[in-house]
């Protein structure tokens, strides 16, 4: 389901009726369905799911107060260094995300932070490559670079935190149907059923409620709890493919939580569906 700052359209969008019976039959043939078996495999993980891929595996990560240590408390580590900063190939050429306030389609829209530093629209993995972060006036200093308007609190008796707004993942080419055509073998997933990441946001597991096969560029069946885990580096920098624009559109989220006492935050991510190769796919027990 896509979600951003709009009205009651969105619920129209989401084609309930349209989907109602093709939804009961999935739930179903889901009880009797079996598991992956292969040890790897090449998956396209959908727009629901890869929001949270995207919101833990970089979102998090890229929230420059962890790397001095001011979210430790709360999950709120990170193995990003200062000096990866335009090194660091965070992932595959392909890969192109940006941190967007300006956008008021998004959740994570606003004028200007708490700090005062207006919306800005900049990019956080250019080409692969680490290049910014999110920041607030004092971290910005810190790691010298200017301000990413990210700092914000939740309500005006809230301290201001280093938050994520609109993060995005830049669209490539093609749709989700000419994806899995040119996908002689693997898996199409979506829904997030359980995940985890620990607390520097780099060795990550994550299981969806349902995964499409695919052979010889067609689905072929459903496969039950599929479950993949990586690490975030080796992760993106196996991303081959990202859909186009056709196929870009926000998820958000309400309950973004961190600090102590805690916060939440509302925000988006505009997402298009990806491949990515080779991925570990085998369930442990």
């Amino acid at each position: 389901m896509s979600a951003g700052r709009a009205g009651f359209e969105l619920f129209y969008e989401q084609k309930f009726a349209e989907n109602t019976d093709r939804i009961m039959k999935e739930a179903i043939d889901l009880l009797k369905a079996p598991t992956i078996q292969e040890e790897k495999a090449d998956i396209i993980i959908g727009n629901g799911h890869l929001a949270l891929q995207l919101h833990e595996s970089v979102g998090h990560a890229t929230e420059a107060d962890r790397i001095f240590g001011m979210e430790i408390s709360y999950a709120g580590k990170t193995f990003v260094k200062p000096e990866m900063l335009g090194k660091y190939q965070y992932g595959s050429p392909i890969v192109n995300i940006y941190s967007d306030s300006t956008d008021p389609n998004g959740l994570g829209y606003h004028p200007m932070d708490d700090e005062g530093v207006p919306g800005k629209k900049i990019d956080i993995i250019r080409n692969g490559v680490l290049v910014d972060q999110q920041t607030s006036r004092h971290i910005a200093h810190m790691l010298g670079l200017e301000p990413s308007s990210n700092m914000k609190g939740s309500y005006a008796d809230d301290f201001p935190l280093v938050r994520m707004t609109n993060l995005c993942i830049a669209p490539g080419t093609g749709s989700l149907d000419d994806l899995i055509k040119s996908t002689q073998k693997g898996y199409l997933l979506d829904f997030t059923k359980t995940w985890s990441i620990d607390d520097n946001r780099n060795n990550f597991q994550f299981t969806t409620e349902i995964g499409y096969k695919i052979e010889d560029g067609r689905i072929v069946g459903i496969v039950k709890e599929p479950t993949y885990y990586g690490i975030t580096k080796d992760f993106w920098n196996a991303c081959d493919a990202i859909c186009g624009e056709d196929e870009w559109g926000y998820h958000s989220t309400f309950h973004c939580g961190k600090g102590e006492p805690g916060q939440v935050m509302q925000l988006s991510h505009g997402i298009a569906p990806a491949r990515f190769k080779n991925i570990n796919v085998s369930v442990k027990s």
